[in-house]
């Protein structure tokens, strides 16, 4: 077995051992994986140096450049579903591509939305080659707002108020035309295990004037 010095950019180092430098590099590369990079995907530098019994350096050091993973789990859709990520004019971004942005060269950024729960994924690809600092392509995600649950039920909130204002009292109510007004008044999702008087009630308290329904 010979030694070896790891070290980062940051800073940090340690001396390991490995059957060869090819070993001490896969050494490395676990190591500064296990490293506090932030929360985000970034490329780290680091450098394996080989050393003699009494602690020299032997040779040059072997350049790594680390590609820390930090991409984070995708959050779940609604139960029964997977996200169906679309992107919408309202999104702004380019006429011929609506959601995506250049950052320069070849690198750009996006945000779609999905259309069954409203939450927004964000993408940053790989940064152009040459570019400083390189970074690698990055997901996030966040939670709908008003917008994304305007968008899911098809309605704004003013015609969601509207459509309270006029249903009658001795019509039925469609469940899922409930749910999109429920959505667009409140901008989030409702609680599908509520009956559809608890979500009705919720409604009108949000719509001034309404009258109240039968369960």
């Amino acid at each position: 077995m010979k030694k070896y010095e790891i070290s980062e950019e940051c800073g940090g180092s340690e001396v390991v051992e490995a059957e060869d430098m090819d070993d001490a590099i896969e050494y490395c590369k676990e190591w500064v994986q296990d490293g506090d990079y932030g929360d985000k995907s970034c490329y780290v530098s680091s450098w394996v140096q080989e050393l003699a019994a009494d602690g020299e350096y032997v040779g040059e050091p072997e350049f790594v450049e680390v590609m820390v993973d930090r991409a984070p789990d995708v959050p779940a859709c609604l139960e029964g579903y997977t996200h169906d990520w679309e992107s919408p004019e309202w999104l702004g971004g380019c006429s011929e591509n609506p959601g995506v942005w250049s950052k320069g060269g070849s690198q750009i950024s996006s945000v779609c939305v999905c259309s069954h729960c409203g939450m927004y994924q964000a993408y940053i690809s790989e940064s152009t080659p040459g570019q400083y600092p390189k970074t690698p392509e990055i997901y996030s995600y966040r939670e709908a707002d008003r917008a994304s649950m305007e968008y899911v039920a098809g309605m704004t909130r003013d015609e969601a108020v509207e459509w309270v204002y006029n249903q009658n009292e001795d019509d039925e109510i469609d469940e899922g035309e409930l749910n999109n007004a429920y959505m667009a008044i409140f901008g989030r999702l409702p609680d599908f295990d509520e009956d559809k008087g608890t979500k009705w009630s919720h409604c009108c308290a949000a719509t001034p004037g309404c009258g109240t329904r039968p369960e």
